[in-house]
């Protein structure tokens, strides 16, 4: 497995940016292991106190390309289902 976490920051022009930058970080030690594809095991998204978001992404050895919008769309599921508990927790 390959994790690697990083904090949005004023080096990133947006949010796109930052997870270009966390699939090209990621590519790179994929190619350096001999990895032709990867799946996405696990990422987190948290809201750090300073306001500036950070992401942690855990891929393991698979069969598909590691592609920007595949890792999006891992972002938006957790971020929704984090909204989702916090909107369940106001509602009891």
């Amino acid at each position: 497995m390959i994790a690697i976490a990083d904090a949005f920051s004023g080096q990133y022009a947006n949010e796109t940016a930052f997870m270009q930058a966390l699939v090209d970080q990621l590519r790179i030690e994929m190619a350096r292991r001999g990895w032709t594809g990867a799946a996405v095991h696990e990422v987190r998204w948290r809201e750090a106190g300073d306001g500036r978001p950070a992401a942690t992404v855990v891929i393991a050895p698979g069969h598909r390309p590691l592609e920007l919008e595949r890792l999006r769309e891992k972002f938006r599921d957790v971020r929704e289902a984090a909204a989702r508990r916090a909107e369940q927790g106001e509602l009891l």
